[in-house]
Formats: C-alpha cells, structure tokens, sequence
C-alpha cells in the first residue's frame, strides 16, 4: 500500500474508533442517568446537569479518554503536517486543531465530576466549541477530492451539524433523554463513515 493511502488508512481508523467509543459512551451514560433517576424517582436530569455521584467514574473515564486519544492524535497530525518546522501539509493541521479541542472538552468533563470547580454545562459549551471546529474542518474538505470521497465528507459535515444541534438542544433542555440520545447517534455517524473511508483507503 502507498505510503499516502497507509497514513489515510490509520488517520482514519483512528479518528473513526475515537468518535465511534465517545459515541458508545454517551449512549450508555445517557440510559443510565435516566434509569437511575426513574429508579429513584427524581425528576431526570441530562448530561449538561452537574455529574451525580454514581456517574462519577463514568464521566471522568470520558474525560481522560479524550484527553489521551486527542492528544496522541493531534501529535500524530502535526507530525504528518510538518516538516523542518515549517507546515507541509495543511490538512494534518486542520485535522490537528480538530483534535486539540477535545483536551480542555476532556479536562473540563475530568473537572465537572466536582461542582464547585467549573460552571454548570461548562464541558459541554466547549464540546460544543469543538463540534463546531469540526464543522469549518470538514467543510475545507470538500473541494478538490474524488466525487465519492467528497460525498462522504458532505455527510460527515451534515452528522456534525447534527450533533451540534443536538448538543444545543442538550444545553437548553436539561431534563431531555432524545436530545442526548440524539447526539450520541449523530456522533457516531461520523465514525462509521471515518471507518468506512478507511476501508476504502485499504487496497491489499
């Protein structure tokens, strides 16, 4: 394989099993605050809701998830995207700033498992930051590539527009179970197209 489809081959197996697992996750925190709150009969309130004790772990997992994969991803690209210190490939470094913004998201999730360290729906707000980067990335994307890859990058644009959405709706509806559950669908679209691009880069 061409060394230019290997490193399109594991930039997007990467970027595809990060999205895919951050997707995996919220879904499962997502059911389980709900069913917690139904079994105590509390009045159900979403992820943007200060983190309760029981899903301490679950949040701070997330947190330091991001904060590893984006990091060990945003130094990959920089790498790929730099040579004699000077920016050789602009793509990698569009897809480094991508990145980048999901380690504050992660410190900050890391941080909200304690109220009184960071405003209420904090991590969420600068989730909400990095979607958006991810909007202006993919939407550079779009010219100059094969009508297939092009195709697959407009829907990749259209899921995270999506999931910004729903992530908005997220903020302002706290007591929803859909919209969570629909940024977490929205999210994972992404990592199934990132992965589906990755198979098409693989040629034995």
């Amino acid at each position: 394989m061409p060394m230019a489809k290997t490193d399109a081959f594991y930039g997007h197996l990467l970027g595809g099993s990060f999205i895919l697992s951050l997707a995996t996750l919220w879904t499962f925190r997502a059911w389980r605050r709900y069913a917690i709150d139904r079994l105590r009969n509390a009045k159900h309130a979403g992820p943007s809701a200060h983190v309760i004790a029981t899903l301490q772990q679950a949040v701070w997992f997330e947190g330091v998830f991001k904060m590893v994969v984006a990091s060990i991803g945003m130094g990959i690209q920089v790498f790929k995207g730099t040579e004699g210190g000077r920016i050789a490939d602009m793509e990698n470094i569009q897809h480094a700033c991508m990145y980048s913004l999901y380690i504050p998201s992660g410190i900050l999730d890391v941080l909200s498992c304690k109220e009184t360290l960071v405003p209420r729906g904090a991590n969420r707000a600068v989730l909400l930051l990095a979607f958006c980067v991810e909007v202006l990335v993919f939407h550079s994307h779009l010219d100059g590539r094969s009508p297939l890859d092009t195709l697959m990058h407009r829907l990749i644009l259209y899921a995270v527009l999506a999931k910004a959405a729903c992530l908005s709706f997220e903020m302002v509806l706290k007591d929803s179970v859909l919209a969570p559950l629909g940024t977490a669908f929205f999210r994972s679209c992404p990592g199934i197209l990132g992965l589906a691009n990755c198979l098409l880069s693989f040629q034995p």
